[in-house]
C-alpha cells in the first residue's frame, strides 16, 4: 500500500528540484493540486529535516542541503562500486569463493556488491541486502574504525541479539575484539551470522584515509581450513588495498 503523505512529500521534492528560482506555497499547491494547508504542513516537515529550505526574503521554497548530501552520498557509493567491482572479480577468481562489498548505514551492514563463485551456492547476498554489523566480518571491520564517541553511541542504540551460538552478545567482549580488529587490520566472523559459514574481511579507505567500506570473502566451514586461512586473508587484504588505491588512498 502506498502512503499518500509520503507520495505527496516526494512530489513536492520533485517539483522543487525542477525549479531554479524556488516555488511559493501557493504556486506549489496549485501546481500539485494539493490543499494549501496540506502543502504547508508537508513543507514544514521537510524543512525541519533539512530536505527543504525557505528563503527568508522571498518566502519561496527550494530543495535543502539534505538532498544535496544524499546526492553526493549516492555518487560516492556509485564510484566506490565501480572502483571495487574489478577487484572483487579478481578476489572471487583467486579464492573461488564469493566476494562482497559493503558499507555501514544506520548502524547496519548494507551490501553494495557481491560476486558469486560458481560453487558458492547460497552464499550470494544481492546488492541492497542488510545484515547486523556486530556479527559479520565486514560489519566488525567497519565498527572497529568508528571513533570512540561514535562506537559508544552505536552500542547504546543497538541490542546485541544472538543470531547463532557463536554470536557475541556482550558489549565489553565486542569492544575488546573490535580493538584487536582495528590493530590487526582484518576480521574473521566465526559462524556468528550464518552457521557453517565464515567470512574474512578487511577495510577499504578513501583518499583521506577514512575507512568507507569493507570487502570480504564468504567461505563454508568445510572449506575454511588452516592451510587456506592465510591465503584467503592475503587475497582479501590485497583486494582492499587495490580498491583503496583506486579511490585515491596513498
Amino acid at each position: 500500500m502506498v502512503d499518500q503523505s509520503v507520495l505527496k512529500a516526494l512530489k513536492i521534492l520533485d517539483t522543487l528540484g525542477e525549479s531554479d528560482q524556488g516555488v511559493s506555497l501557493s504556486e506549489l499547491a496549485n501546481l500539485l493540486g494539493f490543499p494549501t494547508s496540506t502543502t504547508h504542513r508537508l513543507l514544514k516537515t521537510l524543512e525541519s529535516q533539512g530536505y527543504v529550505e525557505k528563503d527568508s526574503i522571498s518566502g519561496r521554497y527550494a530543495v535543502g542541503s539534505k538532498v544535496l548530501y544524499l546526492q553526493i552520498a549516492s555518487t560516492n557509493r556509485l564510484r566506490l562500486v565501480r572502483a571495487a567491482f574489478p577487484h572483487l572479480r579478481v578476489l572471487t577468481h583467486v579464492t573461488d569463493e564469493t566476494a562482497n562489498l559493503s558499507t555501514l548505514s544506520d548502524g547496519r551492514v548494507v551490501y553494495l556488491e557481491s560476486v558469486a563463485a560458481d560453487r558458492a551456492i547460497g552464499l550470494y547476498a544481492p546488492p541492497g541486502s542488510i545484515a547486523p554489523a556486530y556479527c559479520t566480518a565486514m560489519g566488525k571491520v567497519l565498527l572497529s574504525n568508528l571513533g570512540e564517541i561514535e562506537l559508544h553511541q552505536w552500542l547504546a542504540e543497538h541490542e546485541l541479539t544472538a543470531v547463532t551460538a557463536n554470536t557475541i552478545t556482550n558489549s565489553a567482549v565486542l569492544k575488546t575484539q573490535l580493538l584487536e580488529i582495528r590493530n590487526q587490520g582484518y576480521a574473521i566472523d566465526n559462524e556468528e551470522w550464518v552457521e557453517g559459514v565464515r567470512c574474512v574481511a578487511a577495510p577499504i579507505q578513501d583518499y583521506t584515509g577514512r575507512v568507507v567500506a569493507a570487502a570480504s570473502v564468504s567461505i563454508p566451514l568445510a572449506r575454511f581450513t588452516d592451510d587456506r586461512k592465510q591465503d584467503v586473508l592475503r587475497a582479501v587484504k590485497q583486494a582492499c588495498t587495490a580498491i583503496s588505491k583506486d579511490l585515491g588512498y596513498r
